[in-house]
């Protein structure tokens, strides 16, 4: 694998993927800036970031959550480092982003305005036929965007997550927050950076993609309710939706106000309940949103 380094990021990539490299390099210091205001963080993180194929994925940091090829994940360091494990789509596209994408080749679930609102903010112009969409939603191009300026800075709020003391251990095993949180908090981030850094179609397209996965999502056997999928992707589409109904309803400012809210309420915790979640969201809405939470999302 070859490397480059700039101050505090590394990059360890596979295959002539220095182009690649230099992006996440520069994604990484646009976002730094962004993630430490609502974190209130003082310095940066100490990053490492493997962009690796197949063949180097052996030689990335161990997880316990990701042992097959294409799993992106971030895992921690000594002295403070972090790592963020991203797999080499332009080399060697993995079946578990292809899974990802599968459902959004379906055009019949978006209407004709948001078709044409999501070829706009990709850059494909608003006149691009359906066939010009789905052969870029399929393209390695989408693969490497998706990676680098929607999954990546994800991982990279989870860096900031474990540096400042959000946990991510499950509500489910009596500590931390709950898992639709620390994931939702984390997916919900990357609109939030991106609009920051003056990418507000990237953003738009991020919020129509993931609610269109919980569209599909929804319908697949196995899940067990809103906030429980089966699959792992849709879970994090299922909050976006839940995001996009909060900020029409209370702006784009929400989402912010809710992660200051929950920084400020975990320290010194070990545990926030669901119940705990929806009074900080309540807060930061101005109203009671007890009720709308177990309508819509069976949280009570």
């Amino acid at each position: 694998m070859e490397t480059i380094q700039r101050g505090n990021v590394t990059v360890h990539y596979s295959g002539d993927s220095r182009h690649i490299a230099e992006r996440l390099v520069e994604i990484t210091e646009k976002t730094y800036p962004v993630l430490k205001t609502y974190f209130n963080a003082a310095h940066d993180l100490k990053l490492v970031i493997y962009w690796a194929d197949r063949q180097d994925w052996s030689a990335v940091p161990p997880n316990r959550h990701r042992t097959r090829y294409g799993g992106p994940h971030m895992t921690q360091g000594e002295n403070h480092t972090h790592y963020v494990i991203l797999p080499a789509a332009n080399v060697d596209r993995p079946d578990s982003l292809v899974a990802v994408i599968a459902p959004l080749l379906d055009l019949t679930e978006l209407t004709p305005d948001e078709t044409r609102n999501l070829k706009v903010w990709l850059g494909l112009g608003a006149d691009a036929g359906d066939r010009r969409l789905g052969d870029y939603l399929a393209s390695s191009d989408f693969y490497v965007d998706l990676l680098v300026d929607i999954i990546h800075v994800h991982e990279v709020m989870h860096d900031f997550c474990y540096e400042f003391g959000i946990p991510e251990n499950h509500s489910r095993a009596g500590k931390g927050i709950a898992w639709w949180v620390f994931e939702g908090l984390a997916q919900w981030s990357v609109l939030w950076v991106n609009r920051e850094i003056g990418k507000e179609d990237w953003a738009d397209a991020h919020d129509l993609l993931y609610r269109w996965m919980y569209r599909t999502g929804r319908k697949r056997p196995g899940n067990l309710g809103p906030l429980q999928y089966k699959d792992y992707a849709w879970f994090h589409g299922a909050v976006i939706e839940m995001a996009h109904q909060l900020e029409a309803r209370y702006g784009k400012d929400y989402g912010p106000k809710v992660l200051t809210l929950i920084l400020r309420d975990i320290q010194g915790k070990d545990y926030l309940p669901d119940t705990e979640m929806v009074k900080l969201f309540s807060e930061a809405a101005g109203e009671d949103l007890g009720a709308w939470f177990k309508q819509n999302w069976g949280i009570e």
